[in-house]
């Protein structure tokens, strides 16, 4: 199948790649998802664009969160079919493989799906509160 994405190939630049995609055998755990709605992260993806993160090492395809159509689902995978709609913390990508015991849940019907990538930013503000020692303080 043709799959499309977003590529940061060196510092400061950027690729559109086209590409044949021929996905292995899904690992039990795994599925191949089409992507439908991506976010970027200004602050995650300009750093990675630099070239001077070690954690995102270029060539890369990038990615923040993602909404997108299960197409395939591993043989152990037992809690997802073909046409579910999922978020998931994804790449720039058309077709990906992506593991389902990360951040992988149904969408529920009737949301519009262009706001689902931002569940995300949600996680964001949550996670400086997790790890903070953070306290009401009743007078």
């Amino acid at each position: 199948m043709k799959n499309r994405k977003i590529m940061f190939v060196s510092p400061q630049q950027v690729e559109t790649v086209e590409e044949n995609f021929i996905p292995e055998t899904l690992a039990g755990q795994e599925v191949l998802v089409q992507l439908i709605y991506s976010l970027i992260s200004p602050g995650t993806e300009l750093a990675m664009l630099s070239g001077k993160e070690d954690w995102a090492k270029l060539p890369v395809c990038p990615g923040y969160s993602s909404v997108s159509k299960v197409v395939e689902v591993g043989k152990g995978v037992k809690e997802y079919v073909p046409g579910d709609i999922v978020f998931h913390y994804g790449n720039h990508s058309e077709y990906q493989v992506v593991p389902i015991n990360h951040v992988f849940l149904k969408v529920p019907e009737h949301l519009d799906l262009k706001w689902v990538p931002f569940t995300r930013m949600a996680t964001v503000a949550f996670t400086s509160v997790r790890v903070s020692n953070i306290e009401i303080v009743i007078l």
